[in-house]
Order: structure tokens, then C-alpha cells, then sequence
């Protein structure tokens, strides 16, 4: 373990250029090395370098191979760039149902579980990295919905219509540095899936 760990901060002292000149590719082949060792974390890294054509050539098709595996290992932040993968079809086939899967995932882990949208790691990592509104994750307080109805059944899930109270984020406010919400005063309809065995 302690060698994944040199292996791990070796790469990190390369990709940000401490202690040493900043070298994408040997930060690419470190995080590599520790990747296919089974560190999640790592994986997670590599997919990303994959993603962004940092240290490698852009390879969305390993970016989601990588993301997926990480994920499966149980890396919180893979599970939310996986989503992202689906979500935009990014290395694979777009699939809205195994996006919202993964988001789901990533939410109900243990390692994030929080109510307070605030506190919660994910949902501020989404919305940091985002570029655009379609980007962002919000966690959604229960006491934030009304009006929760029974709709139909889906192939592995109930789905409910509620209003949303507060509505989604709609667009970056530059001279405020925050999201801006849309208006829609308590009227934003939205749907709701409750997974099978979730």
C-alpha cells in the first residue's frame, strides 16, 4: 500500500509541479501504474487525464472505461463522472436512466450521505466544475417538494410528479460569482424515481 501511496503522490508532485518541473505524461504514466494496481482513486484521476488530453492523447472511450471501474470500486467522484458520461454520452451511448442511476449512487453513498445541499461534497464539486447549467448536481431537501403524487412504474422504479419549491439553477451570475436560480415561484414540476431495491 505504502508503494500505490509514493506511486500516487509521485504522480501528484509531476501533475501540479511540486518539487519539479510540471510533466503531464510522466503524471499520466504514475497515474496509470496505480490504476491498474486497483487503486480507485487513481483510476478515477486517469479517466480524467483521458477526458482532458492531459498528459495523453483524448480518449473518451478510456475516460468512461476508467470512470466506470473507479466507480465500481466505489469512488464517489467517479460515480458522478460516470453519470456525467451517460448523461452526455460521453464515451459511450447516452443513457438518461443509468445517468440518473449513478447520480442516485453517488448521492445515497455513505461516504456523501448529507440533507444540507451546503455540506454536500458532490453536489459542490458539480457545480465548481460545471460549465454550463446542464452540468450541475443539486441535492433537492425533501421539505423543498410538494404536491408528491404517484405517476406510473417504470422498468425498475416508481415515478412520482412533485413541485419543486425552489426550481433549478439556471444560469452563473459573474458579478455575484453564484448561480442564479430560475423564477418559477413554487411551480416547477418535476419527476421523481424511487429506484427497486435502492
Amino acid at each position: 500500500m505504502d508503494n500505490f501511496n509514493a506511486k500516487f503522490n509521485l504522480a501528484l508532485c509531476y501533475y501540479n509541479g511540486e518539487g519539479t518541473e510540471k510533466n503531464l505524461e510522466k503524471a499520466f504514466y504514475w497515474y496509470q501504474k496505480v490504476a491498474e494496481n486497483g487503486n480507485e482513486i487513481a483510476m478515477n484521476n486517469l479517466a480524467t487525464r483521458y477526458k482532458n488530453g492531459e498528459g495523453t492523447e483524448k480518449n473518451l472511450e478510456k475516460a468512461f472505461y476508467w470512470y466506470q471501474k473507479a466507480a465500481e470500486n466505489g469512488n464517489k467522484y467517479a460515480m458522478n463522472n460516470l453519470a456525467i458520461c451517460y448523461k452526455n454520452g460521453e464515451g459511450t451511448e447516452k443513457n438518461l436512466e443509468k445517468a440518473f442511476y449513478w447520480y442516485q449512487i453517488a448521492t445515497e453513498s455513505n461516504k456523501i450521505i448529507s440533507k444540507d445541499s451546503s455540506n454536500n461534497e458532490l453536489c459542490k464539486e458539480s457545480q465548481q466544475n460545471a460549465k454550463n447549467s446542464y452540468e450541475v448536481l443539486e441535492w433537492i431537501p425533501y421539505n423543498n417538494l410538494k404536491n408528491i403524487n404517484y405517476h406510473d412504474k417504470g422498468g425498475f422504479s416508481q415515478i412520482h410528479k412533485a413541485i419543486w419549491l425552489d426550481g433549478p439553477i439556471d444560469s452563473w451570475n459573474f458579478d455575484k460569482q453564484q448561480w442564479n436560480r430560475l423564477d418559477f415561484q413554487g411551480s416547477y414540476e418535476v419527476i421523481l424515481k424511487n429506484l427497486n431495491n435502492s
